[in-house]
């Protein structure tokens, strides 16, 4: 996935559908981790993370973790 952020596009596919995204050079990136008891099956976990970007907007700029 990293490769495809490099190249400034990514195409999504699902099925006979396809999204081509093409990114900007600046995005914000949003990372959130969580761990959740699930009772009997023990603890979940999971890592998101998002990445935001504007057009016809001046973007906030650079790469943010938050």
């Amino acid at each position: 996935m990293a490769d495809k952020f490099e190249t400034g596009r990514v195409t999504l596919r699902q099925g006979n559908e396809e999204l081509v995204l093409v990114l900007p050079g600046q995005m914000v990136m949003e990372v959130k981790a969580e761990d959740e008891e699930k009772g009997s099956k023990g603890t979940q976990h999971s890592l998101e993370v998002e990445l935001k970007w504007w057009t016809g907007l001046r973007s906030p700029g650079g790469v943010q973790l938050g």
